[in-house]
């Protein structure tokens, strides 16, 4: 079966996605019947963070598949916004895009098109799929941001309804896709983690906090900072260690030095991934108090490695974290729930590694791990194919 994955971002050499440079997902794929080809586009312009866009090539491998990068003439964010600027936007997309559509579709109808994010790319393929099954996979901008414009949201609803399925990341991003777009094919599967197996939890000699976000004010590393600081008070040798860049990071650094932390709390700044997951496995507990979160592969990162995390009641983590048992959950925004979550397993160390063998196993059985998420995606691709027939 072959599989024409259009997405704005994956990970490939030329554009690596969260530090990640090759996807274990394309590797997996092929060991269940799958054969994938990626479609990332990328505007004419240059991008602050994947530099000038022609000296990215025109085709390169990801996990042993083909990634295609057509080119197309982007606008800017200001004239999207206004009258029919998306509009022309989607039309330009979907020109750039046509020619490795038709080129799918000419194999025979053995095929599933599948799109991440559905205001451009989803959008896009709604038009351009003709018979072939197309699948869309929802993340966190769609629902949660571009969702509130309403020249997007019909856009969105659009494509929920006219998808053959729909997968979401959690609980939460189904239940605001349902309530826009009513009843649909969907399901939750979400997107994998990649793992590192010679990366082994250590044990630090100090109690450690471990954060891995954007520095964004979603991700309440403001309130984690406030938190630390009265926990100092009863664990006073404790450290904090946050990796990532963005927006925030000034504000951040005023705030550890309004409180004298600049000893205590560090602000690493972007981390490669593997690199990232060794400052986590070296974490008593990873600390993360998002207030918009669809769910948080960071979190089940620190799990993977068999570190307990607390995260925040009603955000997509919550499908995962059972309260007490592999992990915590606590309030959103909320300074001294973060703090009463650290000081407890500050205080019982056997709780904290009970808590984290347990986060561990949990992330075993679930498809989570890039394989078996490789085996649930193509056991529903198979059964769109099935179905259809």
């Amino acid at each position: 079966m072959n599989v024409l994955i259009v997405s704005p971002q994956f990970p490939s050499p030329a554009l690596p996605l969260n530090g990640i440079t090759d996807s274990a997902f394309l590797t997996h794929l092929p060991r269940f019947g799958i054969n994938p080809r990626v479609v990332v586009p990328l505007p004419m312009w240059r991008s602050p963070l994947h530099g000038a866009v022609r000296q990215i090539p025109a085709l390169e491998q990801s996990g042993g598949a083909a990634v295609v990068h057509p080119r197309y003439i982007g606008l800017p964010q200001r004239a999207i916004n206004k009258g029919y600027g998306k509009s022309v936007e989607t039309w330009i997309y979907r020109r750039a895009i046509s020619r490795e559509i038709d080129r799918f579709q000419a194999q025979g109808d053995c095929g599933i098109l599948h799109a991440h994010s559905c205001v451009t790319t989803g959008y896009a393929l709604l038009a351009l799929r003709r018979d072939t099954p197309l699948v869309v996979t929802l993340h966190d901008n769609d629902l949660q941001t571009s969702a509130k414009n309403p020249r997007l949201r019909h856009r969105i609803v659009g494509t929920l309804q006219g998808a053959n399925h729909v997968i979401y990341q959690s609980r939460k991003l189904q239940s605001i896709g349902e309530s826009l777009a009513g009843p649909h094919s969907s399901s939750i599967l979400p997107w994998g983690v990649q793992t590192y197996d010679n990366i082994l939890r250590k044990e630090p000699r100090s109690f450690t906090v471990c954060a891995v976000a954007r520095l964004v004010p979603t991700k309440g590393l403001d309130l984690l900072i406030e938190a630390f600081h009265l926990l100092l008070e009863s664990v006073p040798d404790a450290r904090l260690n946050i990796v990532g860049k963005g927006p925030e990071r000034q504000s951040l650094e005023r705030k550890i030095a309004a409180h004298g932390l600049n000893e205590r709390v560090k602000l690493l700044g972007f981390r490669p991934n593997r690199e990232a997951m060794e400052h986590v496995a070296t974490a008593s507990v990873f600390v993360l108090p998002s207030f918009v979160e669809a769910l948080g592969v960071a979190y089940l990162e620190a799990m993977s490695l068999g570190v307990p995390v607390i995260g925040v009641r009603g955000q997509g983590i919550g499908d995962v974290i059972r309260h007490g048992e592999n992990g915590l959950l606590i309030a959103p925004r909320d300074v001294l729930a973060v703090h009463d979550a650290m000081l407890q397993l500050a205080r019982n160390p056997t709780l904290t590694r009970t808590m984290g063998a347990a986060a561990q196993e949990t992330f075993r059985a679930g498809p989570y791990a890039w394989e078996r998420n490789a085996a649930e995606h193509a056991e529903l691709y198979k059964s769109l194919l099935e179905t259809r027939n």
